[in-house]
């Protein structure tokens, strides 16, 4: 069944995401080159090692994470913006000079709070573009085993415009304008997904957060190639 969401917007997304075969998220990856991140220096050289080009998936990104956080870290950054730039041609340098602030934050308690995601995104110039991803990365979750998800432009998207009905506590308390989520809002996120997840008959929550950031209406096909 190759059905899209924006085909479909008043359908709950629990019901849409039955229809189709779940999404093997750990198996989304995305190409890069190293001459993209050479305006970093050798930042970047953990993560391309001796080659000029590679793929990551998550499951690299998860795994190199496991080994060693500050390497993880970084191909984190790079797994979520293989350009070696933000949006509109922006640096990196701000999320780059900041690991060592957020790893700290996530390394105790080993559950993710409110005052966590606060700190954070305390930095200047370092938002949920990046930090969600860190956390997602990271593999934590919240005390009730809500697992850490992205949440970006292209998700937040999703939910204004497609609006399923799971989601309608949380979009009610957002604007269409910012897309940055509260703690609250971030936390809500967490736990209406991994209920989505479950309603879904699904496994894994990142499944629904890679349906939603790739099905997000107005925006241009993600360059992230999803799982099968």
């Amino acid at each position: 069944m190759d059905a899209k969401a924006t085909d479909l917007p008043r359908m709950k997304l629990i019901q849409l995401l039955r229809g189709l075969q779940p999404i093997a998220s750990q198996n989304q990856s995305i190409t890069m080159k190293r001459s993209s991140f050479t305006r970093y220096g050798d930042t970047f050289d953990s993560v391309f090692e001796n080659n000029e080009k590679i793929t990551l998936s998550r499951a690299d990104v998860f795994k190199a994470f496991s080994q060693d956080p500050a390497v993880g870290a970084l191909k984190a950054i790079a797994w979520g913006f293989p350009r070696g730039n933000r949006p509109g041609g922006r640096t990196l340098q701000a999320a780059i000079n900041a690991i060592p602030f957020m790893l700290k934050q996530i390394e105790s308690p080993n559950y993710l709070t409110r005052e966590i995601y606060e700190k954070i995104n305390s930095l200047p110039d370092v938002k949920n573009g990046v930090t969600t991803k860190l956390l997602h990365f990271s593999g934590i979750t919240t005390q009730d085993g809500h697992r850490a998800q992205i949440y970006d432009s292209r998700i937040h998207q999703y939910l204004m415009h497609v609006r399923p009905e799971e989601y309608a506590p949380l979009i009610a308390t957002m604007r269409p304008s910012t897309s940055f989520p509260s703690a609250d809002q971030y936390l809500n996120y967490l736990r209406i997904t991994e209920a989505v997840m479950t309603g879904a008959g699904y496994e894994d929550p990142s499944s629904v957060e890679i349906y939603m950031f790739t099905n997000a209406p107005g925006k241009r096909s993600a360059r992230h190639k999803s799982g099968t």
